[in-house]
């Protein structure tokens, strides 16, 4: 049976303080804001008592990506960085970089460098941080 992607799921301290930068910045559709609790959640997380908000946000292919909000947790601020093990990255295609880029930096977001072209001549990229959690690589 051959697998597709679903969605990314992002753990943030705030989603309201997130949501300029998904629906401003990169144009992404909110689809769904929900607070999800009890067994299925409980079961899913291997916890207990978790109350989560959850929103799902799109872009034009539907592709998903979740920001996920603990409520009354205590979150631990793990410094990504760019060779940090497990996932510290999502990739984008956008149609602006250079404005794109602009957008982000006026929520916060730090380049970490200048667009390039990428070695086969395809396309400019870039590397954005996004707080201390995780980057957004535009192509």
């Amino acid at each position: 049976m051959a697998s597709s992607f679903r969605h990314v799921g992002i753990v943030v301290d705030d989603c309201n303080k997130y949501l300029p930068i998904f629906q401003d910045c990169l144009e992404l559709t909110l689809v769904s804001d929900e607070l999800e609790q009890g067994d299925f959640i409980d079961h899913l997380l291997g916890a207990s008592d978790i109350r989560v908000r959850v929103v799902k946000l799109c872009d034009r292919r539907m592709n998903v990506v979740e920001l996920i909000e603990f409520e009354n947790n205590q979150y631990q601020d793990n410094k990504v960085e760019v060779n940090t093990l497990g996932i510290t990255h999502f990739a984008l295609n956008v149609e602006k970089i250079d404005a794109v880029i602009c957008k982000l930096e006026q929520h916060n977001a730090k380049r970490i460098n200048t667009p390039k072209i990428n070695q086969s001549n395809e396309c400019k990229v870039a590397y954005v941080a996004v707080g201390n959690s995780f980057f957004i690589e535009l192509v």
